[in-house]
């Protein structure tokens, strides 16, 4: 059973990451739930963090989900927050009984550095000192996995920050974020696990909420998550 990580964070909150090798027959031979999703690993990755739900909490009415008109699953009861999320053969979710929850993973990939400039502030690209335009632009293929180790770093960072944006985005939960304008995150010491104090200030009211996010890396895989 790939269970690759797991941790309750505190008694009515917990969150785990599966890496998929099941092939779909599994995820559905135990939830019958349908997607009309085309392609078949997304089709997977799809089941496998609906069937995370349920594996974190057997009592977990997945087939109750409602989709909002921002495309967040939600519950309509709200007896469960949760928060689902994919990537190349991996998925997590994180379920809560009493707190909204965010989560996302990602894996470290160059091709972050192409798009950096998109999310990140020009605040936030001095702070971690990015602001030397080469720092931004890698040539390397992501086959070649051939980065020496302060560019590798960087690409971890980078995803990182990214990782912490889309978490918030689904914590928020309610529709466009302007992810340079909305949210801004703090400088912190990239290391293999910490916390990361981020803020999010919502465009209609300029309402601002302070978020206290969790990162962990496994090598190339990021997870970042809330729960407030």
């Amino acid at each position: 059973m790939p269970l690759f990580y797991q941790q309750d964070i505190n008694e009515n909150t917990k969150l785990a990451i599966w890496k998929i090798e099941e092939d779909e027959d599994f995820f559905k031979d135990r939830h019958s739930v349908d997607s009309n999703i085309i392609h078949t690993k997304k089709r997977i990755e799809h089941y496998a963090g609906r069937y995370l739900l349920t594996y974190l909490y057997p009592e977990f009415p997945f087939d109750k989900i409602l989709i909002s008109k921002s495309n967040k699953p939600y519950l309509q009861n709200q007896v469960f927050q949760f928060s689902i999320s994919h990537t190349s053969n991996y998925a997590a979710a994180i379920v809560s009984k009493s707190n909204n929850v965010g989560i996302d993973i990602e894996i470290a990939n160059e091709r972050v550095m192409k798009i950096a400039h998109k999310f990140l502030s020009d605040n936030e690209i001095v702070i971690f000192g990015l602001n030397n335009q080469n720092n931004l632009n890698l040539s390397i293929s992501s086959s070649e996995k051939n980065y020496n180790v302060i560019d590798y770093d960087q690409i971890k960072l980078l995803t990182i920050l990214w990782s912490c944006k889309e978490t918030i985005y689904k914590w928020w939960g309610n529709g466009k974020v302007d992810f340079k304008k909305m949210i801004t995150i703090d400088y912190f010491k990239l290391e293999t696990t910490g916390k990361i104090d981020a803020a999010f200030t919502e465009s209609s009211n300029s309402k601002l909420s302070n978020l206290e996010m969790d990162y962990r890396l496994f090598d190339d895989l990021c997870l970042t998550f809330t729960c407030l």
